[in-house]
């Protein structure tokens, strides 16, 4: 699974956001509810600009789980 996340963030970082979809529908398949999953879904939505959608999901998690750093 790490290499898969690995896969998911180097997409991001070159702005090849289908791939980076791709990858993250796996990770999300695997861990549906992991906070992390959730972190990661952020992370999309930051990377492509949805700052909103972001926010919303950042805040979402800080709510659900305040002690999480």
């Amino acid at each position: 699974m790490y290499l898969i996340e690995e896969f998911f963030l180097a997409s991001l970082e070159m702005k090849n956001f289908e791939w980076a979809d791709f990858f993250f529908r796996i990770i999300k398949k695997q861990f549906p509810k992991s906070v992390k999953v959730t972190r990661l879904c952020g992370m999309f939505y930051e990377a492509t600009g949805d700052w909103i959608k972001a926010k919303e999901i950042y805040i979402e998690l800080i709510n659900s789980e305040p002690t999480d750093a």
